[in-house]
């Protein structure tokens, strides 16, 4: 799963780019891009411009695409993907699996797609640099992921 496909190369492809380190496989045919995409896990968009970014995602919601779920995943971005691949159903089986009750599990979000999950743990924790609505979803508010909000919120929060 670390290979990702654009048609073009463009700021927004720079920017992941960037921040993963991953080169993109530009395709520019779009059966070509199609046939590329076979094993798709997710749709990603990314937009510098807020207005659009809203619009973008009320066009795609008024679809009424039954069969995925289409979010917000931080400031630039909107995902989508299946509805069945929610990280809430990984908590869920490993909750089960460990016989885990809720105020034993926690976790870590900062999009809008980390909310079914952090609903489901007895410690959401919430990255510095997520929207204000899903930080109303935590526990505590730790650092931002480029601050290693992670490893200070485990050491603060939960290891004591």
């Amino acid at each position: 799963m670390n290979h990702w496909y654009c048609d073009t190369i463009d700021e927004g492809i720079r920017y992941e780019y960037d921040l993963t380190h991953q080169a993109p496989t530009q395709v520019h045919d779009e059966d070509c891009f199609l046939s590329a995409c076979d094993n798709l896990f997710k749709i990603m968009m990314i937009s510098f411009e807020e207005e659009e970014m809203q619009d973008l995602q009320a066009y795609l919601n008024s679809l009424g695409l039954t069969s995925v779920t289409i979010l917000r995943s931080g400031r630039f971005y909107l995902e989508i993907t299946s509805k069945e691949a929610r990280k809430s159903s990984g908590i869920d089986y490993i909750s089960r699996k460990e016989n885990l009750k809720k105020e034993e599990t926690a976790a870590f979000g900062d999009g809008h797609n980390d909310i079914p999950m952090l609903e489901m743990v007895g410690f959401p924790i919430v990255m510095a640099n997520a929207f204000k609505d899903v930080k109303a979803h935590a526990f505590k508010i730790t650092k931002s992921n480029d601050e290693d909000g992670v490893s200070y919120g485990i050491h603060r929060y939960l290891v004591s």
